[in-house]
């Protein structure tokens, strides 16, 4: 039944039909609050697809008419109400829909509705904040990419100014979410593809400047975070290779032994080191790192050198 009311919703005319059959469009509502989250599932992939349908004109812009039809706005009403559903599953597939949404149109969303969408960022559930994340970072390179082509509204980046600042802020306090996915999103889908690293290293400076103190504060401690990474990894390829020159000159020291030992207790230190700092599972990403120091293939040491010279290109 639901998705038979789905499809005359979804076809032309489908808001004219709600209006025309107002209890049975309650009715429908109703299940967004059924008790089988995949029903529950289904409303929100409905209610994406009617709104969609319904919010585009020939310009791919939100027109304003509809955004006042009762029947869209119910739909958007009730999905956003489930980004506090109590199954993750379902608040997965809310913060999908309505993210695909704000993607289109981030003015769609009322101030406190964006508000609600963006504290998915603190949801218990690591799924649902990745997903989260994903969807802000979506959502702030389709502005981009429309400001760039004359496109956006000042009402969009009243929505969108916020969420570099988000997603840094996450970056720094949680560490699941950063090494999960989050490390990815902010360097390489915040912006969109088409823009030159001078583009993007453009639009942080404006970040920087415009942001409030915090934010500014946050985007610092990122980059000193990064610097950090890339001081750390540094020294574990020196330490490698002064290893790996004292096995090939071991005859000719007395002390090779003592020496080596010295080297493999700094190694197996810094390794735990950027294993606390960088994983969530700390214990693991130390023993692999110990593992890859140990390796005699030089490919992957020649490129993290190459990787650790790099100065010319954003996000590395």
């Amino acid at each position: 039944a639901v998705d038979l009311v789905g499809q005359l919703l979804v076809l032309r005319g489908g808001v004219d039909f709600a209006e025309a059959y107002g209890s049975l469009f309650q009715s429908f509502l109703g299940r967004f609050l059924d008790k089988a989250a995949s029903v529950r599932v289904r409303m929100l992939q409905i209610a994406e697809c009617v709104i969609a349908e319904n919010s585009m004109d020939q310009q791919s812009t939100a027109t304003e008419s509809t955004k006042r039809s009762p029947v869209v706005r119910s739909l958007l009403e009730s999905l956003c109400a489930r980004l506090s559903d109590v199954d993750d599953k379902v608040r997965k597939a809310a913060v999908a829909a309505v993210g695909r949404l704000l993607s289109l149109s981030p003015s769609w969303l009322t101030l406190p509705q964006f508000h609600d969408f963006t504290t998915r960022l603190r949801d218990k559930k690591l799924m649902v904040r990745e997903e989260t994340a994903l969807q802000l970072a979506n959502t702030f390179s389709a502005h981009i990419e429309r400001v760039h082509n004359d496109g956006g509204t000042w009402q969009d980046e009243e929505r969108v100014a916020s969420i570099p600042g988000l997603l840094l802020k996450s970056y720094l306090i949680d560490r699941e979410l950063k090494t999960s996915c989050l490390e990815h999103i902010l360097w390489h889908k915040l912006f969109p593809r088409s823009l030159s690293p001078l583009d993007v290293i453009h639009h942080w400076v404006v970040i920087f400047v415009n942001s409030e103190s915090d934010v500014a504060e946050s985007l610092l401690k990122c980059l000193k975070m990064k610097s950090a990474l890339r001081g750390s990894v540094a020294q574990l390829l020196k330490l490698r290779e002064e290893t790996k020159r004292l096995v090939t000159h071991k005859k000719d020291t007395d002390d090779a032994d003592d020496q080596q030992a010295s080297l493999a207790r700094k190694t197996e230190a810094l390794c735990k080191k950027i294993g606390k700092f960088w994983f969530a599972d700390s214990d693991k990403a130390a023993a692999t790192l110990k593992t890859l120091s140990a390796m005699k293939d030089n490919k992957v040491f020649r490129k993290l050198s190459d990787l650790l010279a790099s100065t010319n290109t954003t996000g590395d």
